[in-house]
């Protein structure tokens, strides 16, 4: 930067010295009898070239040097110190007013060239940044000039969109090369221009060359180049976007239809707790229609209690977690309800954006459960007074669930039982064994009741006989899909019957000896008899 200066300040100071020189070598050698009242002529136009291409400051220094020989003389390289007359006076302070004046003049014309050549500059890049802008715009721009209607210039795009080259545009009117589907369109859209003075997104269809159409987006405004009205118009092609419109609008209703159908409350809450979906059903719990569901605030709908009592849940779901829980909730109408309560963030780019709120009414599933759970528990307690185990026996799975009745009867513990067919089958006595799963097997098929009894084999090498009952459950199809049975223990009842069964078998054998001694006591009586007679 230091060299550039430098270089700069030796150019203009070797100019200044040249255009002094020449004027003086030819006042000494060409003009030496110049009077000295017109020997600042020489010397103006070196002072101009010095002040227009060096400046002001070396213009008013070139004046200052121009004094001395002006002052002094010049003959004939010799300095001659002479008295001034008044005519040379005046002549001296004539040459130094005009050298200023010359001086002041150029500075400003130089200035005034500065200031042209940055406007020019400015005007140059303003142009460039217009073509520019007028032509990378992705949309088509055209200008056309109010007075007749005519258009006077086009970017590339639009070239690109309407399919006419720029020749085949400019200096027509939209209607010659027919722009418009519609001609009422184009009036209606005249008008706007007419009455507002300009236009924001215009939607209509516009035709290409090919005769194609399509949606299209146009934005007007009416703008003034030199010194006449015109408008500038860009039209964007919004086909793809209509159509994105329409099919956003099918899957909207295509949802709205599904979640409305849905036995179900459904909602999207944002992050500030501000209602922006739900359902049909979720609207109709609180008394509502949907449009007055949107915007509403969370704790307005709820009331404090309720949202201070789910905000726990939301706590965690704007921590990132899945949050289901069950709820007791009193509807707008005082009705009791039982509800199960799915709370799903929306993570966004790792930030929770709100939640969705999927709500289902167990109400009638609650009162069947809690019935259930009332039978169950007095079968439970029914079975327990009775000894009776209780087993579920899933096919497929090969898994079997006990009662803790059952590791009783089988004389085990729960940390015994892993839960398999085969561990069961493995506490049957081996001589039952495979009586026993054949049974299991003609069941599970249809083609017998389960209806057994078998002896089971305790670790500790007793042996007790159980009675079994089962009852298989189908499919639509008549596949199996469980069998549930109860187990009793009826080794005291067995041991009865074969206590029965040998007293009785010991009463026949007596019966028998007794009627063997009456009839040995018979015949001897009769053998009696006949020695009595025969005496």
């Amino acid at each position: 930067m230091d060299k550039n200066r430098h270089r700069e300040i030796l150019k203009k100071s070797l100019i200044t010295v040249s255009c002094l020189f020449i004027p003086a070598t030819v006042q000494m050698f060409l003009l030496p009898s110049i009077e000295i009242s017109n020997f600042w002529i020489l010397f103006c136009p070196a002072i101009i070239i010095v002040a227009y291409y060096c400046g002001f400051l070396y213009g008013l220094v070139a004046t200052c040097i121009v004094c001395v020989p002006v002052l002094f003389g010049l003959h004939f390289l010799k300095f001659a110190l002479f008295l001034p007359s008044k005519s040379s006076l005046l002549g001296f302070g004539l040459f130094i007013f005009n050298c200023l004046l010359i001086v002041i003049i150029i500075k400003k014309l130089r200035q005034e060239k500065v200031k042209a050549d940055v406007i020019a500059d400015k005007e140059a890049r303003l142009k460039e940044y217009y073509e520019l802008l007028f032509n990378i715009n992705p949309d088509a721009v055209t200008i056309t000039r109010i007075s007749d209607g005519l258009i006077v210039e086009v970017n590339n795009n639009c070239s690109k969109l309407f399919g006419y080259e720029r020749n085949e545009i400019v200096g027509k009117n939209t209607l010659d090369i027919h722009l418009w589907k519609e001609k009422a369109e184009r009036i209606r859209f005249v008008q706007l221009i007419h009455e507002n003075g300009g236009c924001e997104g215009f939607e209509t269809i516009l035709c290409r060359k090919d005769g194609t159409l399509f949606s299209a987006l146009i934005s007007v405004s009416v703008v003034t180049i030199n010194g006449e009205a015109h408008i500038l118009a860009v039209t964007r092609d919004i086909t793809e976007r209509k159509y994105a419109e329409v099919v956003s609008k099918k899957q909207e209703d295509f949802l709205r239809i599904l979640t409305d159908n849905i036995p179900g409350m459904i909602a999207y809450w944002n992050s500030d707790y501000i209602c922006e979906f739900s359902n049909e059903a979720y609207s109709e719990w609180y008394n509502k229609t949907q449009d007055d569901m949107i915007g509403i605030g969370m704790k307005d709908l709820m009331g404090e209690e309720l949202f201070e009592r789910n905000k726990p849940h939301i706590d965690k779901v704007f921590d990132g977690q899945k949050e289901d829980f069950e709820r007791l909730l009193v509807k707008h109408d005082g009705d009791i309800r039982y509800t199960w309560a799915h709370y799903i963030p929306n993570i966004q780019y790792g930030i929770v954006k709100g939640f969705y709120v999927l709500v289902t009414d167990i109400t009638e599933l609650k009162r069947t459960e809690n019935a259930l759970q009332k039978l169950s528990t007095r079968l439970m307690l029914a079975a327990k007074a009775g000894g009776v185990g209780v087993w579920d026996y899933n096919p497929e799975t090969n898994r079997l669930f006990w009662d803790a009745q059952m590791y009783a009867l089988y004389g085990i513990t729960h940390d015994g039982f892993v839960g398999a067919y085969e561990t069961w089958m493995n506490g049957v006595h081996p001589d039952d064994k495979e009586r026993n799963a054949d049974e299991i097997q003609k069941a599970l098929r249809g083609e017998k009741d389960y209806d057994t009894e078998f002896r089971v084999l305790w670790p500790d090498g007793s042996v007790h006989s159980i009675r079994a009952l089962a009852m298989v459950q189908r499919n639509e199809f008549g596949n199996a899909l469980n069998m549930i049975g109860t187990n009793w223990d009826i080794t005291d009842q067995k041991q009865t019957e074969e206590r029965l069964v040998q007293n009785s078998e010991q009463l026949i054998k007596k019966n028998k000896e007794l009627d063997q001694a009456l009839m040995n006591a018979e015949i001897a009586f009769a053998k009696a008899n006949e020695k009595t007679i025969e005496a």
